[in-house]
């Protein structure tokens, strides 16, 4: 299942660190830190800030930021080498 990351859904809502955290009643220090990696990331706060982003639990990755880009990277490249 392809999974977008925290940083993702923010500015998929075109949404600020601050502005987002403000909505999900969170500091702008919290959501950077879950933005770098939210694998400790509470859970009632995590629903809150997926509220504001109208995403589901299934579609957020959950860990460190870097780990869920290398997954998306190695999708795309299994995804690009069947269609050649």
């Amino acid at each position: 299942m392809y999974q977008i990351t925290l940083r993702m859904a923010r500015e998929n809502c075109h949404l600020t660190i601050e502005e987002a955290a403000e909505k999900a009643e969170i500091s702008s220090g919290t959501l950077r830190r879950w933005e770098r990696n939210s694998e400790c990331a509470k859970l009632s706060p995590s629903l809150r800030l997926l509220k504001v982003y109208g995403v589901s639990l299934n579609h957020v990755f959950f860990g460190r930021e870097v780990d869920a880009l290398e997954r998306i990277r190695m999708m795309f490249d299994n995804d690009f080498k069947e269609v050649i």
